[in-house]
């Protein structure tokens, strides 16, 4: 070794291009015996392969296997490499690398054989043929060992396996991993075909946004009566997977908010549709929410409401979407009796002055955001009313990521003061650095109107920007004026 650079690695000089290499040398009789009487090695099935054709071989011969799967109800078993497995899967790294890793067997009974020997191909020698039988179950395969580029091989496939029985299965493929070009080629061709795609079984398998998509897709006219056939199967396998009766109760409370929200290209903005009503039902969620809502029920009092303050002394919020556990959230803080409202939660207001006068009949107000780390966002202000005393608005809200909604709810609001909190049933998880947009259309007496807006805010916990949104038609807000002054979140 000269400079401890190992022979055969040294770097590739100018000069050392220019030489030409040695050739080779043959023995003089490559299938017998040489001068001396050696024998040629015979019967090697490496000769001639490159590493993928020795990997294959040594796969299929099932040759020097040091770990293996027993896979599907038959448990047939497979064997495989460690070596190779965690060369090519960060995930079959950490199983064959953490606690449990002398193990020599792995059980996989919910897998498919012919599944999982078409990942393995793909792992051993880059080899995929994705059929129209089993490409769902390698998609998830894939995405479950984390082998990206098997994924995204599957997710092209389905562009080309669009028919009415698969168009509902490619959609919500296309909604769980985020592919926005399947997304709208599956749209595109379900508008097409819609009359026959909406009576498959696929749409009983469909995520209730996926759901909404279809029965609020534009250019495609569903009979009342085909609706509700649609919606009366698609609650009733909802209730049959919660293991509950298909009582009616249960199905209008599995069916939440279908139908809940639809464009409107002829006018300035969306509305709500019939589904979401001003009923209200008190009662407890079902899940526990993220921290904080478990102290937001308890009766405020005290303090003044003028003009002045920035929070009202005391406002009500009911959150009415029409999920299956709806529920009234009469919110009001009184540990401090007049300190602000929702004192646990922090919050950036974007507008430093008031001035002129907001309609509020249901026109588009929305704002762009982005936040510099992770946070929960738990709700919003608008501006209160100018009169003096208390007022009541209806607000209907779009929460949307990536032209996508997230958030879809009607929020009674009813106080006093310059800025109403508009808090959300739920708690919404924002992502650091990828854009949001808050959009709301209210109904209620005038109020005030934000301006001198700043586009950049922060409280010490987060920073926010924010941004005009284009895509909002009739939008009157901008991040230098409007509605939307206020964000109320808590970090995580």
């Amino acid at each position: 070794m000269t400079g401890g650079v190992y022979p055969g690695l040294e770097p590739v000089t100018p000069e050392k291009v220019k030489e030409k290499p040695p050739l080779p040398s043959y023995p003089a009789h490559p299938t017998g015996s040489d001068e001396e009487g050696g024998d040629a090695p015979t019967g090697s099935w490496q000769r001639g392969k490159g590493v993928l054709a020795c990997n294959r071989h040594m796969l299929e011969n099932q040759l020097a296997c040091n770990i293996w799967f027993t896979v599907g109800p038959s448990q047939e078993k497979v064997g495989a490499h460690r070596y190779v497995l965690q060369s090519r899967s960060g995930v079959f790294y950490a199983m064959l690398d953490g606690p449990g890793s002398e193990r020599s067997q792995i059980d996989l009974r919910d897998e498919q054989p012919k599944v999982f020997w078409q990942l393995l191909r793909y792992l051993y020698y880059e080899e995929l043929y994705p059929d129209s039988d089993t490409v769902f179950q390698l998609l998830a395969l894939a995405e479950k060992y984390d082998v990206v580029a098997a994924r995204d091989a599957c997710l092209r496939f389905l562009h080309g396996c669009l028919t009415v029985h698969t168009a509902c299965d490619i959609l919500e493929t296309a909604h769980r991993y985020d592919d926005q070009e399947l997304d709208k080629e599956s749209l595109l061709y379900i508008r097409k075909h819609g009359d026959d795609v909406i009576q498959t079984e696929g749409m009983d398998r469909l995520c209730r946004e996926c759901l909404n998509k279809i029965l609020t897709l534009e250019g495609l006219e569903v009979s009342p009566t085909v609706r509700q056939e649609v919606t009366d199967r698609w609650a009733r396998r909802q209730c049959e997977e919660k293991l509950q009766e298909p009582t009616e109760d249960n199905k209008q409370d599995t069916l939440g908010d279908v139908m809940y929200v639809k464009r409107d290209n002829k006018a300035s903005h969306r509305f709500i549709l019939d589904s979401v009503t001003d009923r209200q039902l008190s009662g407890e969620d079902e899940t526990d929410p993220p921290p904080l809502y478990s102290e937001l029920s308890v009766e405020s009092g005290g303090g003044g409401g003028d003009e002045g303050e920035d929070v009202p002394d005391s406002a009500s919020v009911s959150s009415v979407t029409s999920g299956g556990s709806r529920r009234t959230l009469r919110s009001q803080y009184s540990r401090q009796a007049s300190s602000a409202a929702w004192a646990d939660l922090n919050h950036v207001t974007r507008f430093r002055e008031i001035e002129g006068t907001l309609v509020n009949d249901g026109s588009a107000d929305a704002v762009t955001f982005t936040v510099d780390r992770n946070i929960y966002l738990y709700g919003f202000g608008i501006y209160g009313s100018k009169k003096s005393g208390e007022a009541s608005y209806k607000v209907d809200t779009v929460i949307t990521r990536k032209k996508k909604d997230i958030v879809m709810e009607s929020i009674a609001v009813k106080g006093a003061g310059v800025i109403l909190p508009c808090m959300l049933e739920k708690p919404v998880k924002v992502e650091k650095g990828k854009p949001y947009t808050v959009e709301i259309y209210t109904h209620g007496p005038p109020s005030h109107c934000g301006t001198d807006g700043q586009t950049s805010v922060a409280d010490g916990v987060a920073s926010f920007k924010f941004s005009k949104t284009t895509a909002v038609k009739g939008n009157r807000t901008t991040e230098l004026k409007g509605q939307i002054p206020r964000f109320y979140f808590l970090p995580y």
